[in-house]
Protein backbone atom coordinates (compact mmCIF):
# COMPACT_ATOMS: atom_id res chain seq x y z
CA UNK A 1 0.00 0.00 0.00
CA UNK A 2 2.35 2.07 0.98
CA UNK A 3 4.82 0.93 -1.20
CA UNK A 4 3.57 3.41 -3.68
CA UNK A 5 3.81 6.57 -2.11
CA UNK A 6 7.78 5.70 -1.37
CA UNK A 7 8.07 5.15 -5.23
CA UNK A 8 6.40 8.29 -5.82
CA UNK A 9 8.66 10.05 -3.07
CA UNK A 10 11.79 8.34 -3.89
CA UNK A 11 11.13 9.71 -7.58
CA UNK A 12 10.45 12.75 -6.46
CA UNK A 13 14.08 12.74 -4.19
CA UNK A 14 15.49 11.43 -7.35
CA UNK A 15 14.44 14.38 -9.59
CA UNK A 16 15.50 16.75 -6.63
CA UNK A 17 18.84 15.39 -6.34
CA UNK A 18 19.67 15.78 -10.18
CA UNK A 19 18.59 19.55 -9.55
CA UNK A 20 21.07 19.96 -7.07
CA UNK A 21 23.34 17.98 -8.63
CA UNK A 22 23.40 20.18 -11.63
CA UNK A 23 23.51 23.57 -9.45
CA UNK A 24 26.08 22.35 -7.94
CA UNK A 25 28.13 21.61 -11.12
CA UNK A 26 27.39 25.17 -12.56
CA UNK A 27 29.03 27.04 -9.21
CA UNK A 28 31.55 24.32 -9.61
CA UNK A 29 32.01 25.72 -13.54
CA UNK A 30 31.54 29.23 -11.95
CA UNK A 31 34.74 28.82 -9.53
CA UNK A 32 36.64 27.37 -12.59
CA UNK A 33 36.48 30.54 -14.35
CA UNK A 34 36.74 32.99 -11.09
CA UNK A 35 39.06 33.10 -8.64
CA UNK A 36 38.17 31.81 -5.69
CA UNK A 37 37.13 34.55 -2.52
CA UNK A 38 37.87 34.11 0.63
CA UNK A 39 38.84 37.02 3.27
CA UNK A 40 37.39 39.16 5.02
CA UNK A 41 33.36 39.64 4.49
CA UNK A 42 32.87 43.44 5.31
CA UNK A 43 30.97 43.13 8.32
CA UNK A 44 28.19 41.43 6.55
CA UNK A 45 27.13 38.19 8.44
CA UNK A 46 24.38 35.52 7.71
CA UNK A 47 22.77 33.84 10.37
CA UNK A 48 22.56 30.49 9.88
CA UNK A 49 19.18 30.09 11.40
CA UNK A 50 17.99 32.28 8.70
CA UNK A 51 18.89 30.10 6.58
CA UNK A 52 17.17 27.19 8.14
CA UNK A 53 14.25 29.40 7.77
CA UNK A 54 14.53 30.38 4.16
CA UNK A 55 15.29 26.69 3.04
CA UNK A 56 11.79 26.41 4.28
CA UNK A 57 10.46 27.32 0.66
CA UNK A 58 12.23 24.00 -0.81
CA UNK A 59 10.21 21.89 1.38
CA UNK A 60 7.01 23.65 0.13
CA UNK A 61 7.82 22.80 -3.28
CA UNK A 62 8.41 18.92 -2.19
CA UNK A 63 5.33 19.05 0.10
CA UNK A 64 3.53 19.84 -2.85
CA UNK A 65 4.64 17.34 -4.75
CA UNK A 66 4.12 14.67 -2.52
CA UNK A 67 1.18 15.92 -0.94
CA UNK A 68 -1.58 14.87 -3.41
CA UNK A 69 -0.23 10.74 -2.93
CA UNK A 70 -3.39 9.74 -1.43
CA UNK A 71 -5.75 11.94 -3.43
CA UNK A 72 -4.08 10.19 -6.39
CA UNK A 73 -5.00 6.69 -4.97
CA UNK A 74 -8.47 7.48 -6.13
CA UNK A 75 -8.34 4.76 -8.80
CA UNK A 76 -7.18 2.04 -6.72
CA UNK A 77 -8.91 3.33 -3.83
CA UNK A 78 -11.91 0.68 -3.45
CA UNK A 79 -9.24 -2.39 -3.59
CA UNK A 80 -6.86 -0.85 -0.92
CA UNK A 81 -10.12 -0.88 1.60
CA UNK A 82 -10.59 -4.40 1.44
CA UNK A 83 -7.18 -5.01 3.02
CA UNK A 84 -7.13 -5.76 6.50
CA UNK A 85 -5.75 -2.86 7.52
CA UNK A 86 -7.47 0.77 8.78
CA UNK A 87 -8.19 3.10 6.72
CA UNK A 88 -6.83 5.43 8.94
CA UNK A 89 -3.60 3.27 9.39
CA UNK A 90 -3.11 3.01 5.22
CA UNK A 91 -3.09 7.62 5.52
CA UNK A 92 -0.95 7.79 7.90
CA UNK A 93 1.68 5.29 6.40
CA UNK A 94 1.09 7.55 3.19
CA UNK A 95 1.94 10.52 5.45
CA UNK A 96 4.88 9.28 7.29
CA UNK A 97 6.74 8.26 4.10
CA UNK A 98 5.24 11.70 2.92
CA UNK A 99 6.92 13.89 5.72
CA UNK A 100 10.34 11.46 5.34
CA UNK A 101 10.90 12.88 1.87
CA UNK A 102 10.49 16.45 2.71
CA UNK A 103 12.78 16.10 5.88
CA UNK A 104 14.93 14.37 3.62
CA UNK A 105 15.43 16.83 0.74
CA UNK A 106 14.87 20.13 3.22
CA UNK A 107 18.19 18.80 4.83
CA UNK A 108 19.49 17.87 1.62
CA UNK A 109 19.19 21.79 0.40
CA UNK A 110 20.31 22.79 3.51
CA UNK A 111 23.79 21.19 3.07
CA UNK A 112 24.03 21.80 -0.61
CA UNK A 113 23.65 25.23 0.74
CA UNK A 114 26.18 25.81 2.84
CA UNK A 115 28.32 23.89 0.69
CA UNK A 116 28.16 26.60 -2.25
CA UNK A 117 28.71 29.47 0.44
CA UNK A 118 32.07 27.78 1.57
CA UNK A 119 32.93 26.80 -2.46
CA UNK A 120 32.91 30.26 -2.92
CA UNK A 121 34.72 31.45 0.33
CA UNK A 122 31.69 33.17 2.46
CA UNK A 123 31.85 30.12 5.39
CA UNK A 124 33.32 32.67 8.20
CA UNK A 125 29.99 35.10 6.84
CA UNK A 126 28.06 32.26 8.30
CA UNK A 127 26.83 33.35 11.72
CA UNK A 128 26.15 30.40 14.45
CA UNK A 129 23.79 32.25 16.36
CA UNK A 130 21.73 31.42 19.36
CA UNK A 131 18.06 30.80 16.93
CA UNK A 132 18.80 28.06 15.30
CA UNK A 133 16.67 25.77 17.53
CA UNK A 134 13.97 28.59 16.76
CA UNK A 135 14.75 28.83 13.15
CA UNK A 136 15.07 24.67 12.36
CA UNK A 137 11.29 24.63 14.43
CA UNK A 138 10.08 27.58 12.59
CA UNK A 139 11.31 26.36 9.17
CA UNK A 140 10.00 22.70 9.94
CA UNK A 141 6.63 24.28 11.48
CA UNK A 142 5.99 25.77 8.13
CA UNK A 143 6.56 22.71 5.61
CA UNK A 144 4.15 20.84 8.09
CA UNK A 145 1.71 23.18 7.61
CA UNK A 146 1.80 23.48 3.87
CA UNK A 147 1.54 20.02 3.41
CA UNK A 148 -1.23 19.23 5.78
CA UNK A 149 -3.37 22.24 4.18
CA UNK A 150 -2.76 20.52 0.83
CA UNK A 151 -3.43 16.71 2.10
CA UNK A 152 -7.05 18.42 4.14
CA UNK A 153 -7.98 20.57 0.93
CA UNK A 154 -7.16 17.53 -1.82
CA UNK A 155 -8.25 14.20 0.65
CA UNK A 156 -11.76 14.62 -1.01
CA UNK A 157 -10.63 15.07 -4.64
CA UNK A 158 -9.88 12.08 -5.48
CA UNK A 159 -6.49 12.48 -9.03
CA UNK A 160 -7.32 16.07 -8.44
CA UNK A 161 -4.46 16.96 -6.21
CA UNK A 162 -1.81 17.62 -8.20
CA UNK A 163 -3.90 20.69 -9.59
CA UNK A 164 -4.95 22.15 -6.25
CA UNK A 165 -1.48 21.94 -5.21
CA UNK A 166 -0.16 23.79 -8.19
CA UNK A 167 -3.08 26.36 -7.61
CA UNK A 168 -2.43 26.73 -4.14
CA UNK A 169 1.07 28.53 -5.12
CA UNK A 170 -1.20 31.16 -6.65
CA UNK A 171 -3.65 31.37 -3.64
CA UNK A 172 -0.79 32.22 -1.60
CA UNK A 173 0.72 34.75 -4.11
CA UNK A 174 -2.67 36.51 -4.27
CA UNK A 175 -3.15 36.50 -0.44
CA UNK A 176 0.16 38.36 0.11
CA UNK A 177 -0.15 40.68 -2.98
CA UNK A 178 -3.92 41.69 -1.54
CA UNK A 179 -2.55 41.85 1.96
CA UNK A 180 -0.65 44.94 1.16
CA UNK A 181 -3.56 46.91 -0.81
CA UNK A 182 -5.54 49.50 0.49
CA UNK A 183 -8.91 47.48 0.52
CA UNK A 184 -12.60 48.00 2.05
CA UNK A 185 -11.30 47.13 6.18
CA UNK A 186 -13.85 44.48 6.02
CA UNK A 187 -12.36 42.64 3.07
CA UNK A 188 -8.39 43.74 4.34
CA UNK A 189 -9.37 42.32 7.52
CA UNK A 190 -10.65 38.74 5.59
CA UNK A 191 -7.59 38.84 3.86
CA UNK A 192 -5.65 39.50 6.64
CA UNK A 193 -6.92 36.20 8.68
CA UNK A 194 -6.99 34.26 5.88
CA UNK A 195 -2.89 34.56 5.58
CA UNK A 196 -2.85 33.43 9.20
CA UNK A 197 -3.18 29.89 6.77
CA UNK A 198 -0.43 30.99 4.67
CA UNK A 199 2.62 29.17 5.53
CA UNK A 200 4.67 31.61 3.11
CA UNK A 201 4.03 34.88 5.27
CA UNK A 202 5.51 32.59 8.76
CA UNK A 203 8.63 32.87 7.04
CA UNK A 204 8.59 36.60 5.48
CA UNK A 205 8.17 38.05 8.53
CA UNK A 206 10.53 36.10 10.26
CA UNK A 207 12.80 37.67 12.02
CA UNK A 208 11.25 41.20 11.96
CA UNK A 209 10.68 43.14 14.86
CA UNK A 210 8.55 45.12 12.98
CA UNK A 211 5.18 43.79 11.35
CA UNK A 212 3.97 47.02 9.45
CA UNK A 213 4.69 44.74 6.39
CA UNK A 214 3.85 41.63 7.53
CA UNK A 215 0.12 40.17 7.97
CA UNK A 216 0.99 37.75 10.75
CA UNK A 217 1.71 40.01 13.66
CA UNK A 218 2.88 36.87 15.55
CA UNK A 219 6.25 37.21 17.46
CA UNK A 220 8.30 34.68 19.46
CA UNK A 221 7.22 30.71 20.59
CA UNK A 222 3.83 31.94 18.74
CA UNK A 223 5.36 32.60 15.74
CA UNK A 224 6.62 28.99 15.99
CA UNK A 225 3.64 26.79 18.02
CA UNK A 226 0.80 28.61 15.14
CA UNK A 227 2.55 26.75 12.17
CA UNK A 228 2.67 23.60 14.03
CA UNK A 229 -0.61 23.00 15.60
CA UNK A 230 -1.89 24.22 12.53
CA UNK A 231 -0.11 21.91 10.35
CA UNK A 232 -1.16 19.08 12.59
CA UNK A 233 -4.56 19.91 13.00
CA UNK A 234 -5.12 19.85 8.91
CA UNK A 235 -2.86 16.55 8.89
CA UNK A 236 -4.97 14.86 11.20
CA UNK A 237 -8.53 16.31 9.23
CA UNK A 238 -7.33 15.49 6.02
CA UNK A 239 -6.26 11.79 6.89
CA UNK A 240 -9.96 11.43 8.44
CA UNK A 241 -11.36 13.37 5.28
CA UNK A 242 -9.49 10.64 2.69
CA UNK A 243 -10.41 7.43 5.15
CA UNK A 244 -14.28 8.52 5.41
CA UNK A 245 -15.06 9.24 2.11
CA UNK A 246 -17.13 7.34 -0.47
CA UNK A 247 -14.75 4.58 -2.45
Amino acid sequence: MEYVEILRARRVLMWFAVALAGTICLNLLSLSRHAHVSGPTGGHHLPLSAILVGSAFIGFILASCVAPGLSSEGNTTAISWTRPMSRDVIAWRYVAVDLAAIAIGYAAFVAVALGIIAFYGFQGAIAIDGDIPDGLALGLGTMVMWYGLLLAASARFPGRGGMIAGLSWGVVFVLAVMGQLPLPWLIHDLVVALNYFNPAEYISGAGSSSHAQHLVALTGIWRTIVPWCIGIVATVAGVRLWSTREA
